[in-house]
């Protein structure tokens, strides 16, 4: 071997030993430094878990949205058991699902199995949701809240743990369109009775208790255009619920102002559910106004009787 050639072998190697170190050191720029060798890192991302009736199992989770993370050693009850020093813990999804823990922090835990649960209310505010013996405060309607979990998750190593979040409120939306006779449709509002509020959530099953009672007080719906939807805390089976339109639209050549519908949300058959969205559709025509069934808007799917609406 030539001496020209043997230096030339030799930048080769220490140019691709170079360029390994550098391709390794940028892989890890985000890991911490392990503050004790006994020690693993674990970090966590989510996405949505959508219901049995979806060809997918799950969707993205955007940017931005706050969850709460807690740990137990595996099998660890709630209700008598402490969560794992250092959790609950809050991160922020980024654009990739990574859930980024707020503030720098770390995780940092010693091997072993691990039951880890995740809460969110699926919005950019941190969840204002504490666990006290393995169960929420009180929470309220008008909440997505989030659920998820990985339980008997084995750390051996530095790991990521994927959540998949699941709703565990329920959801009406109606939508109000102008039929035959009718032009210039505008929903000024749409209150709705809600669920008595009072439930709590249990954290190593996610169930949220259903109520028994509607609140004496109706609820106003977001309005998206001629749509409102509204989340609330599930129902038990039996209980019905009301509505109230508002409209202003030339029906039958006639201008009305502020006009107010009412009408009643039949019960379906086994209440609303966690993570259901029930969704109506309403036609305003000259003659009156025509509910059609409920059909599946995102969550779980349910189909309910029509209803009817009367001035």
């Amino acid at each position: 071997m030539t001496m020209k050639t043997f230096l030339s072998i030799s930048i080769l190697i220490i140019t691709t030993i170079f360029l390994f170190a550098s391709c390794a050191k940028e892989k890890c720029k985000n890991c911490p430094p392990l503050p004790d060798s006994s020690l693993l890192c674990v970090s966590f991302s989510g996405d949505y878990s959508l219901q049995k009736q979806t060809k997918a199992s799950s969707t993205t989770f955007p940017s931005g949205i706050q969850t709460s993370i807690l740990a137990y050693s595996a099998g660890d009850n709630p209700t008598i058991k402490t969560a794992y020093t250092g959790t609950p813990i809050s991160a922020t999804s980024d654009a990739s699902g990574n859930l980024v823990f707020n503030n720098g922090v770390s995780l940092f835990m010693p091997g072993g199995s691990y039951d880890f649960y995740s809460i969110s209310a699926n919005s950019s505010s941190v969840p204002n949701i504490t666990f006290t013996n393995g169960l929420s405060g009180v929470l309220n309607n008008g909440v997505d809240y989030l659920w998820a979990s990985s339980k008997n998750t084995s750390v051996t190593a530095n790991t990521n743990v994927p959540f998949q979040f699941a709703h565990r409120a329920t959801a009406i939306r109606l939508s109000i369109t102008a039929g035959d006779g009718v032009t210039g449709l505008t929903v000024k509002s749409i209150k709705i009775g809600q669920t008595q509020e009072g439930a709590v959530m249990g954290l190593s099953t996610g169930v949220i208790s259903a109520a028994s009672i509607l609140s004496t007080n109706k609820a106003d719906m977001m309005l998206a255009s001629n749509t409102g939807t509204f989340i609330m805390l599930p129902l038990i089976a039996g209980i019905s619920i009301p509505v109230e339109v508002y409209v202003d639209a030339t029906i039958g050549g006639s201008a009305q102002t502020n006009k107010k519908y009412t009408a009643t949300i039949p019960a379906p058959t086994g209440g609303f559910e966690s993570g259901t969205v029930y969704k109506f559709a309403a036609s305003i025509g000259a003659s009156g106004i025509t509910f059609l069934n409920a059909t599946l808007e995102d969550w779980n799917e349910q189909t309910l009787v029509s209803i009817n609406l009367n001035e």
